[in-house]
């Protein structure tokens, strides 16, 4: 009885195994790679939050600059 359970716990951990590799290989997105040299291997296009720091606010002049709002503090 012993040896049955044995069996029974090591196949569950060999499948999930199986399984969790078998799901990153699914899920896998390719991503950003290390590298010497800037935007060699940049695949992502960027978008304005890529650009605009979070909590500070911009505007847009006529002649097409962005520049700090001032602050009202």
């Amino acid at each position: 009885m012993e040896k049955i359970l044995i069996i029974v716990i090591i196949a569950i951990i060999i499948g999930g195994v199986l399984v969790y590799s078998l799901w990153l290989r699914i899920n896998y997105r390719e991503t950003w790679k290390i590298t010497e040299t800037p935007s060699t291997y940049i695949v992502k296009t960027p978008s304005i939050d890529d650009f605009v720091s979070i909590g500070i606010t911009y505007k847009l002049n006529d002649n097409g600059l962005l520049t700090y709002t001032s602050d009202p503090y």
